[in-house]
């Protein structure tokens, strides 16, 4: 495949997509930040270069918008197999599921413990969750309370 598109221009190119959006919606660099989670030099140098982590992007395209036709877009690529949504946003897991509700081989992890009970009973396939870490077995078995529906186990 031939890209008629610089990798530096790609990222000027997104950087200048999320200032237009943060713009059109009347947010201040300030308030983008707030509302996001993303530092705001973070956002300052993403708005300028598109350098940044892909943590920052999902957060902000959660925000302004295009996190979904992001992500469906990024999900044809055959190295892309899932997605892992650390938005803390149970509605923006929601609207993940649903977009992939009819490919159950995209696989759809939360990451917020708070949350995963919630998303695999609505469909989600498990989570990375950082206190797996230090209570493995306490996560196993609540994922397959919520996996076999066992809401008062899950609890």
């Amino acid at each position: 495949m031939i890209s008629l598109i610089t990798p530096a221009r790609a990222l000027e190119k997104l950087g200048g997509n999320i200032r237009e959006r943060r713009v059109a919606m009347g947010f201040t660099q300030a308030g983008l930040s707030a509302r996001s989670g993303v530092p705001l030099g973070t956002l300052r140098k993403f708005e300028r270069t598109g350098l940044g982590s892909t943590e920052a992007l999902v957060k902000l395209l959660s925000i302004v918008g295009g996190l979904e036709a992001t992500i469906e877009a990024a999900s044809e690529h055959p190295n892309v197999v899932g997605v892992k949504d650390s938005s803390g946003s149970f509605e923006e897991m929601e609207r993940l599921i649903e977009t992939f509700r009819d490919r159950p081989e995209f696989t759809l992890h939360v990451g917020s413990e708070l949350l995963l009970d919630r998303a695999v009973r609505r469909g989600a396939h498990g989570g990375v969750c950082g206190g797996a870490n230090v209570f493995p077995r306490l996560y196993v078995e609540l994922y397959e309370a919520s996996r076999d529906g066992n809401f008062a186990r899950a609890q």
